[in-house]
C-alpha cells in the first residue's frame, strides 16, 4: 500500500491504493484508478519505484552535445578571463604549467565536476559527475550523472532544470557551442 509503482503492460504509473486477494488498485498520476488482478505483481514485470522515494535521491542522467567545431586548446586570455569569474578555475590555474595542452571542453569538464560536488541540489551520497560519452554525428555529448535530493516530479524537474540552465548559461564563457543542426531557425 502507498507504493509508487509503473507497469507498462498495463499503462499503470501510480500509486497502490487497495490490495485484497483478487485485485490490486492503483491510483495514475492523472487521477484514473486502474484495477488489475493480483496475480499481476508476481506474473508481469513491475517496476516499484518506492525505494527511490525513500532514499531520497532521484537520478540525474541527462546529456547535451557539445558542437566539436568549439572544442579548442585554451590560451591565456581564456583562461585569464575564466579564472577572474570562477573561483574553482583561478585555483586550477595556479596548478597548469602548459596552458596550451589543456583544452576548454577538459577545463569545463572539471568545472562541471566542480559545481555539482558544491550542489545544494544533490544528494552527496550517491555518485555525481559530468561525463563524456561517445561522440556522435550531433556532437560529443557531456552528460550530467548526478542524484537529486528531490524525488517527486515536479521538484525533481525544477532541480533538473536548474542544472541544466547552469549548464547553458556557461558553457558560452568556455568558449564551447551546443551542437544544433544547421536547418534549426530556416522556417519560411
Amino acid at each position: 500500500m502507498g507504493d509508487w509503482v509503473n507497469i507498462p503492460k498495463y499503462n499503470i504509473d501510480g500509486e497502490v491504493i487497495f490490495i485484497s486477494i483478487s485485485s490490486v488498485k492503483i491510483r495514475n498520476w492523472d487521477n484514473t484508478v486502474t484495477s488489475i488482478p493480483t496475480f499481476s505483481l508476481t506474473s508481469d514485470a513491475i517496476h516499484n519505484w518506492q525505494a527511490m522515494v525513500n532514499s531520497k535521491a532521484r537520478r540525474i542522467m541527462r546529456a547535451v552535445y557539445i558542437d566539436v567545431n568549439s572544442i579548442q586548446t585554451c590560451n591565456q586570455s581564456l583562461l585569464h578571463s575564466l579564472a577572474s569569474k570562477y573561483p574553482f578555475i583561478a585555483k586550477l590555474s595556479g596548478e597548469i604549467d602548459d596552458v596550451s595542452q589543456i583544452v576548454n571542453l577538459a577545463l569545463y569538464r572539471m568545472y562541471i565536476n566542480d559545481y555539482l560536488q558544491k550542489s545544494s541540489l544533490l544528494n552527496h551520497g550517491h555518485p555525481h559527475l559530468a561525463r563524456y560519452l561517445a561522440p556522435t554525428p550531433t556532437g560529443v555529448p557531456l552528460q550530467i550523472y548526478a542524484f537529486s535530493l528531490e524525488v517527486h516530479l515536479e521538484e525533481f524537474e525544477a532541480t533538473q532544470s536548474q542544472i541544466f540552465e547552469h549548464v547553458f548559461l556557461t558553457l558560452g564563457d568556455f568558449g564551447l557551442q551546443i551542437f544544433q543542426s544547421q536547418s534549426v531557425g530556416m522556417i519560411n
